[in-house]
Order: C-alpha cells, then structure tokens, then sequence
C-alpha cells in the first residue's frame, strides 16, 4: 500500500531535505571510495596501467592471428599504438596521467617499437619526486629495455615483490620475457591468449549485434507508421509529490550508500569476500532505489507493472518493441563513434570512466557485472528514471522539461567524469524517446541492457587478466 499523500512539514522543507540528502551521497560516496583505497587517485592509476598492460600482453601471442582477423577486429599493433597514443596524450594535457603508471606505458611503447618515445617518457618521470617503489620500477624497466645488466640489489627488490604482493606487469615482464623464467612465460602467453580468444567472440559478438541493430533501424524507418500508438493516462496514482518523488529517490541512494560502507568495513576482516561484496553493492545500488520508490508510490507490486504496457491490444507487439530497442542502442553507439571521429575531446571518456577493477581479473567479477549491467540495472533504472522522473514529471512541467530533468539527474548519479556526464545525459534523452514514442519501458530497458552488455563484455574481455 501507498504510504499517502506527504506532510505539509515535509513538503515545506523539501529543497532542505535535498540538499542534506544530496550531500549524504556525495559524501558517501567518496567515503566509500576512500574505504577501498586510501589513494584517491587509485581508480585512474589502475586503469591507466591496465591499458597499457593489457596492450602489451597482446603482443605476445598476436602473431598467431591472420593479419586479416587483426584489421577487421582493430587489434593489429598500428591501430592499438593510435588508441593508446589519444588516451596518453590526453592524460597527459590535461594533467591526469599518474606517473605511477610510466613504467608500464614505457615498456608497452618499447614492446611496439617506439623506443624514443618509451625513453623520453623515462627520463621525464624519474626527474620527478616519486615514491620509493614507483621510481624502483622505472630504473628496472629503464635499464632492461636498453639491454643493460640490472643491478643485484634492483632484482632483489623486483624478486621480493614478485614474492610479497605478485608484483605489477613490468616485473612479470622482465622475470618472464629478460631472464627467462618458463614457468612465468608461459603463464604471461596463456594470460595473452586466453584475453586474445575472449575479445574476438566479444568483437565479433557486437559486430553481430550492430547488423541486428542496423536491421532494426531500418525496419522501424519503413514502418513508422504502423508503430502501435503509447497508452494513454499516466501509470503513477494522482495524488503523488514531485518533491517527494525526489526525496524518495535521494533518500534511497542514500539508505544504499550506508549500507555498502557498512559493508566496506568487513574486508579488511575477510578480504576474500571483497569480489561479493563488490557486486553486492552494485546489487544494492540498483534495486534498494525502484523498490523504495515502488513501494512509497504504487498501491502495489502489481501496479508498477503498468510501466511496462505497450499498448491496449491484447497482443503485445514484440517485433516493435525488439526493434525500437535496438534501433536506440544503435543511435547511442553512434552518438559516441561520432564524437570520437571529430575529435571531440570533450566527449572522450576517462580511463577511469569505462576501466574498473572491480569488474576485473576473475570469472565470477566479470559474469556478475555483465549480468548486473546488462539484465538488473536496465530495469531498475528505467523504472526511476524514465517510470517515475520523466513519465511523473512530463505531466507536470511538460515532457521536454522532464526529458532533460530527469536525464540530469540519470547523469549524475552515474558519477562519470564530465565527458561521461554528457554521454550518459544524451542516453537518457534517447532512452525518454523510446519511452515516449511507445508509453512502454521495454524499448528503453533492451536499448539500455544492449548498451551496457556490449561495452562491458567488450572491457572485460580485453582488459582482464585471467
């Protein structure tokens, strides 16, 4: 049952309310990010040194590709030097690339035969005030790809790494591939091929996805007009607050954030639970919000159902509904490839945007995140967003106002960087359309899991290291 129409008390005091609520998030939010690294520019080192990592394991086994599955899948050594070259020369303009990730930029840049480059970067981080291990690195890796001897003591410290914490990439390298250990070559080839295997099906998979969504687009162009009409009437109750919508949505977020702090605190105790409690949280970020607002606004589970109709007939329209979904996930796709090929910087994503570790490095992270990204969050999110937000507020304050409103609101609670905030806003523009057009969620929930399936699969697939 719905809890009722909200107090005048509450009503009175709700921009308060939001602001205090807003704060909490925030504040969460970083607390969170400081229980899981005391180093508040974690997140950006490991998916700088992902990348170059994972770039230049490739190079171990690329050889055994046809050239031609290279071209068509962009993984020949031209095309991956090109990406890496915008990613550091961005990082690099605008201040954000972490020298704690020079020694693995270096030895990617050697690996591909730019050496120069690769030297440059060396000598430029090592005159800087760097910590003990950072500048260890970088002496090691300055040292091997020149061909000179390394010191007893430098491989002692490389060696008590490797034994104590596994050591970074540029250590497995040189145990590996300069002194020759087998046993590590052979698992730094495996690690390549197995990354090599599972991005091919992954590329090749949204290849297939994008000519059935290219399909879609145009089945929807021709036959526009025989797109079923959106029911008519709102499916939310009439008495509802859009002050109190806000404030049940905050007070969610809130309400999610305290509990995965909470849940933060158990890892330094059971540090193996750490990959559990990471989707756990991602689980609880997503649901604990629709089913809150379900619950406060609906006279029942049954009701938000209505969310979901696509039309009065007793036949549901699958085909259009598939095809309106896809044809939105196609256009996003688009929205991104156009900004990359203008060389619109403002629209290029951080590393730290699209490269986690939290949905990295083992089986059970990289299934969890693909399911919860591409199954439950495109469901919870559209029933806020798009249910509650746009479809509640177009009634009130008209729907091109609602469109924009609640894709801000979409946008910054994905706490991107402001590259990613654009991006994420002109998804929830194209994902109030389908919404629009059909009075049904389903176009949107398909062209979000579609969205969010393909770019996870795709990430996991290159940049993990199992």
């Amino acid at each position: 049952m719905a809890l009722g129409f909200p107090s005048k008390r509450i009503r009175r005091k709700g921009s308060l309310l939001l602001l205090f609520l807003w704060f909490s998030i925030w504040a969460g939010y970083h607390l969170v990010s400081s229980l899981e690294s005391p180093d508040p520019n974690w997140d950006r080192e490991f998916a700088y040194r992902r990348i170059a990592t994972a770039s230049g394991i490739l190079s171990y086994t690329s050889d055994e590709i046809p050239k031609w599955v290279k071209v068509l899948c962009l993984i020949e050594s031209e095309h991956l030097l090109t990406e890496a070259d915008l990613i550091f020369l961005a990082g690099k303009k605008h201040g954000e690339f972490p020298d704690a990730a020079a020694a693995n930029w270096s030895l990617m840049f050697s690996i591909y035969g730019r050496s120069a480059k690769a030297k440059t970067l060396l000598e430029k981080t090592l005159k800087k005030d760097l910590r003990s291990e950072t500048r260890k690195e970088l002496e090691l890796v300055s040292l091997f790809i020149e061909g000179e001897t390394v010191p007893a003591d430098l491989h002692q410290w490389a060696l008590d790494q490797y034994m104590d914490v596994g050591g970074t990439w540029p250590i497995h390298h040189y145990f590996g591939k300069v002194v020759h250990d087998d046993s590590l070559n052979i698992w730094l080839n495996a690690i390549s091929k197995r990354m090599i295997q599972r991005g091919l099906f992954a590329r090749f998979l949204s290849y297939f996805i994008g000519l059935v969504a290219a399909v879609s687009i145009a089945f929807v162009l021709i036959g526009r007009r025989a797109i079923p009409d959106p029911v008519k009437g709102s499916p939310l109750p009439g008495w509802w607050d859009s002050k109190a919508v806000l404030s049940a949505l905050f007070l969610a977020l809130a309400a999610s954030t305290l509990i995965v702090m909470m849940l933060y605190q158990i890892i330094p105790v059971i540090p193996q639970a750490y990959t559990a409690i990471a989707l756990l949280s991602t689980l609880l970020f997503v649901v604990i919000p629709p089913a809150w607002m379900i619950y406060r606004f609906m006279p029942g589970l049954n009701a938000s159902t209505k969310f979901f109709r696509f039309t009065g007939k007793k036949k549901f329209p699958f085909v259009w509904c598939f095809a309106l979904g896809m044809s939105g996930a196609l256009l996003m796709f688009s929205v991104g490839l156009v900004a990359n090929l203008i060389g619109f910087e403002s629209l290029r994503l951080s590393p730290e945007d699209w490269l986690r570790h939290g949905m990295l490095d083992l089986p059970v992270q990289m299934l969890g995140q693909i399911f919860l990204g591409a199954c439950v969050v495109p469901f919870a999110e559209e029933i806020v967003f798009r249910g509650f937000l746009f479809r509640g507020f177009s009634d009130k304050i008209g729907v091109y106002a609602a469109a924009i409103g609640s894709s801000i609101v979409f946008a910054t609670v994905h706490w991107y960087t402001p590259a990613g905030w654009i991006l994420v806003f002109v998804d929830g523009l194209i994902f109030c359309y389908l919404y629009r057009r059909t009075g049904s969620l389903w176009p949107p929930v398909i062209a979000h899991g579609v969205l969010n399936f393909v770019l996870l699969s795709s990430t996991t697939s290159w940049f993990s290291l199992w």
